[in-house]
């Protein structure tokens, strides 16, 4: 992210993303908000297998446990994930 993202806020940059199916989840601090478009798309760039990137705007909250989360990039949030043998079509 070096030459897009000024050098005195790099740090703030996550170091990690969750991946669920082909969504990346990933949590950008408000100082980053004017590179969040830029953030993105180098995650789909540098993931094949990436379509949608999701910011976690909120934490999981309710019974239900469901987090808030903005589009920043891809159409929509379905994606079926593969784990241990067992699909699961999810809506994030």
């Amino acid at each position: 992210m070096s030459g897009t993202i000024p050098a005195p806020l790099l740090h703030l940059t996550p170091k990690r993303f969750d991946i669920i199916g082909d969504v990346a989840v990933i949590s950008i601090p408000p100082e980053l908000d004017d590179f969040k478009d830029e953030i993105a798309k180098t995650i789909v760039s540098k993931r094949g297998n990436v379509r949608t990137v999701l910011n976690k705007v909120a934490k999981l909250d309710g019974e239900k446990r469901v987090g808030g989360f903005e589009r920043l990039l891809g159409s929509d949030a379905v994606t079926l994930h593969r784990e241990f043998g067992f699909e699961y079509r999810l809506d994030l």
